[in-house]
């Protein structure tokens, strides 16, 4: 089954450890089958945390291929890796880039790389990292809801 996955900005108040409240603004990402189960599937994720007010501000798609969890049980940050994937076209026997979306959870940007190189091991077609940068994502919700993975930060 085709994971559709969607970040989905909110609006919050967060309770400090001051017992204080101050408004922010969090992204998820979020498993579901259209944005109207996204924003659904969080807030049912978040209602037992959600105090005061609350407003899902942006729903984007966000096509992804796959999903890396480092090694360490202490990773807490979301990163982005946009991979080339290398082959070659049959008839002009030029070399095609494919652009490939991955997410990694992991410590720190060092590791995550580390983490993606291992999980694409025995890919058939070469590949190239274009680009990895840390995200503002706080937490992705999995459609089987038994499992999210939380950013700690």
């Amino acid at each position: 089954m085709t994971n559709n996955w969607y970040i989905v900005s909110v609006g919050l108040e967060r309770v400090l450890e001051t017992d204080t409240s101050k408004k922010v603004t969090e992204k998820y990402l979020v498993d579901a089958m259209t944005p109207s189960e996204a924003e659904l599937r969080l807030i049912m994720e978040l209602k037992d945390v959600i105090v005061g007010e609350f407003k899902v501000k942006s729903i984007v798609e966000e096509k992804i291929s796959e999903m890396f969890f480092g090694d360490s049980p202490e990773g807490s940050k979301w990163y982005k890796a946009a991979v080339n994937l290398i082959s070659l076209d049959e008839k002009s026997g030029a070399e095609k880039k494919t652009k490939s979306v991955m997410y990694i959870l992991d410590t720190d940007i060092d590791n995550a790389i580390v983490s993606l190189k291992k999980g694409m091991r025995g890919t058939v077609l070469d590949w190239e990292i274009f680009s990895i940068t840390e995200t503002q994502i706080i937490e992705v919700v999995n459609a089987d809801n038994q499992q999210s993975e939380s950013n700690n930060n």
